[in-house]
C-alpha cells in the first residue's frame, strides 16, 4: 500500500461519522482547555470543523482528531 492510500484511507474514518462535540462543550486541545463554540464543515478534510474558544483572545478552528472531551 503506497503512502498515499494509507492517507486516504486514514481520512476516511474522520468522513463518515457524525460530529463528536456539541457548542458549549469544554474540550481539550493542544494549545489548553476550550469551549467549543461553533460546528461547521470543511470540504477539503470532510470532516466536522470546530471553533474551539481557548480565552477571550484566541479561538482556533481544529478538526475532531485535534480535540479531546475534558
Amino acid at each position: 500500500m503506497t503512502d498515499r492510500s494509507e492517507a486516504r484511507a486514514a481520512d476516511g474514518i474522520y468522513r463518515d461519522h457524525a460530529p463528536q462535540f456539541r457548542i458549549g462543550q469544554r474540550v481539550r486541545t493542544v494549545h489548553g482547555v476550550g469551549v467549543v463554540e461553533f460546528v461547521s464543515s470543511s470540504n477539503a478534510m470532510q470532516s466536522p470543523l470546530y471553533t474551539v474558544a481557548i480565552d477571550s483572545r484566541m479561538k482556533l478552528r481544529l478538526l475532531e482528531r485535534d480535540l479531546q472531551p475534558e
